[in-house]
């Protein structure tokens, strides 16, 4: 008698369609690596003018809210402009300009109340920057950089912890590109953003992820 031959049920279809699917990104994903790598080595990056990638920089903040929990929001809009000297790190400089009118907390009735005069009176001042002062490296791919952050004209020293989190050519747009991360906890006292006090804390957390592509 002839052999009876077992059609593949749908279900081994479907993985073998899945494991394809998987092979190919795989073999894409390694292709990419080859043809744009990216080194996480600071001492490797480029040096030169950098300018902010609109599309992949934030500013997120974060305060602790009637002691119960930890209230976060961010910025959108940021530009500015980063000078990167790898062999002498202490001759790099990083400006940032934040637009206040960017700012979502994901609660509607909130941010009309943040950006209202009693806060950061957006509709006049609508530009917060930090601009550095000074660079120290700290280790291979970690800095502190010193610098002045304006908020509605009131200006005052902060520091930052900075990150090198990686540098290579952005395979979607052909533009070398290095990528940071930083963090401060600044008073907002200091500023005139005093609404809410002591309820909500002055402490204030603030984390900048920022891409930078070349000029």
């Amino acid at each position: 008698m002839p052999k009876t031959v077992k059609k593949p049920c749908l279900s081994q279809i479907k993985f073998a369609f899945m494991l394809t699917g998987f092979l190919m990104l795989s073999a894409c994903a390694t292709a990419a690596s080859i043809l744009y790598p990216v080194s996480d080595n600071a001492a490797k990056a480029k040096a030169g003018a950098y300018e902010v990638d609109t599309s992949h920089a934030s500013v997120l903040f974060a305060v602790k809210h009637f002691g119960f929990s930890v209230f976060r929001g961010r910025f959108d809009t940021i530009n500015g402009a980063l000078n990167l000297d790898t062999k002498s790190p202490e001759n790099s400089s990083v400006t940032i300009d934040i637009s206040v009118n960017s700012l979502h907390t994901g609660v509607a009735a909130l941010d009309p109340q943040l950006l209202d005069k009693d806060m950061f009176d957006a509709s006049a001042h609508e530009i917060a920057t930090f601009t550095s002062t000074a660079v120290h490296q700290t280790r291979d791919n970690t800095a502190v950089i010193e610098g002045v952050l304006t908020i509605k004209e009131i200006s005052h020293p902060i520091t930052l912890a900075a990150t090198f989190i990686g540098s290579g050519t952005n395979p979607l747009t052909g533009k070398r590109t290095a990528g940071f991360s930083a963090t401060s906890t600044i008073l907002r006292s200091d500023f005139n953003l005093t609404e809410w006090l002591p309820f909500v804390a002055d402490e204030v957390s603030l984390t900048i992820d920022v891409e930078f592509v070349e000029k």
